[in-house]
């Protein structure tokens, strides 16, 4: 078989468009290939080349329209905002032009004419999209009020968050939108700048529209031999700590970190709920347990303050 002529080396790693290639001289037969592969009409990339959002999007900005720009879900994995396993695992891009712009009709890309001003823009690795805190509000067409908790409590976190809760409350009141903005104003004071995951975020959500509120977060403990830790969720005063065990806690040296610290807390009195991934898809089922906790946690405390002290003669 013969091998296909070699490509410019500016192409082999790197998308390109097609009438590009075409006004350097490669022809129409070399342009189509067995090694390239096709993104998008109109563009080509290297069958090598790795095929990732950041790929793709870098594809796609071959013939993005001008003042367009990555936006939606697509922006908020680029971000690295959290989002359901549903939306990041979408290989479709969302790109957003400037209206009356029409928006762009390509297979693949879902796409949306917006009112957008200039500091609502921003770029990432060369590519053009939508500021972390736009972003979110945008996200209020696609996500439930837990998921924008979520997605939220990571953009206003204390040490690596973009913005903050008013930052986001000031770029809701000035987003031209309206698709969405009940859950994101419903979203709003539910933020925290100390979870520290999404499911934390969720499982926080969750104790709080059950009526539980004297909920701790990021719990600082220092036990009397001068160890100290840091709970998820915690009822300090029935001395109830919450965790959230995800994957990383299957590591052989975190599963024995957490086994000392476990047995550390419940040395003084502690009690250490650990929850998992199918606990928080049976929500009814997790805050009636939770209520069953705290609730004989409770009463032992009533019966240790009231039964007397007795000793022999």
């Amino acid at each position: 078989m013969r091998r296909p002529t070699p490509l410019p080396d500016r192409y082999e790693d790197a998308p390109f468009a097609l009438r590009t290639a075409l006004q350097e001289g490669l022809t129409v037969r070399r342009l189509q290939g067995r090694d390239l592969r096709r993104p998008f009409r109109g563009v080509r990339v290297h069958a090598s080349a790795p095929d990732s959002l950041q790929a793709r999007c870098a594809a796609y900005g071959q013939r993005m329209p001008v003042g367009g720009f990555f936006s939606c879900t697509t922006a908020a994995l680029l971000h690295g905002i959290p989002l359901p396993l549903r939306f990041a695992t979408d290989e479709r891009i969302h790109v957003s032009v400037p209206h009356p712009a029409r928006a762009p009709r390509v297979k693949g890309v879902v796409a949306h004419s917006v009112r957008i001003a200039e500091h609502e823009l921003t770029t990432l690795a060369d590519l053009p999209l939508s500021t972390p805190s736009r972003t979110w509000c945008e996200l209020g067409a696609l996500l439930d009020v837990a998921s924008l908790v979520a997605a939220g409590d990571h953009l206003v976190h204390q040490a690596h968050g973009s913005t903050t809760v008013a930052g986001l409350a000031g770029a809701l009141d000035a987003y031209p939108g309206s698709r969405g903005r009940t859950r994101l104003r419903e979203a709003l004071p539910l933020l925290h700048d100390r979870s520290e995951s999404p499911q934390e975020s969720v499982l926080r959500l969750m104790l709080l529209k059950a009526g539980l509120s004297r909920l701790s977060v990021n719990h600082e403990i220092t036990t009397l031999s001068g160890h100290r830790f840091r709970a998820d969720l915690a009822f300090a005063e029935e001395r109830v700590l919450l965790e959230y065990q995800g994957d990383h806690h299957r590591e052989r040296d975190q599963y024995r970190r957490d086994l000392t610290r476990t047995m550390r807390l419940q040395a003084e009195g502690w009690t250490v709920v650990q929850i998992g991934p199918d606990d928080l898809r049976l929500p009814e089922d997790l805050v009636s347990r939770i209520r069953s906790i705290l609730g004989a946690r409770t009463l032992t405390s009533i019966q240790s303050a009231v039964s007397p002290r007795t000793g022999r003669k």
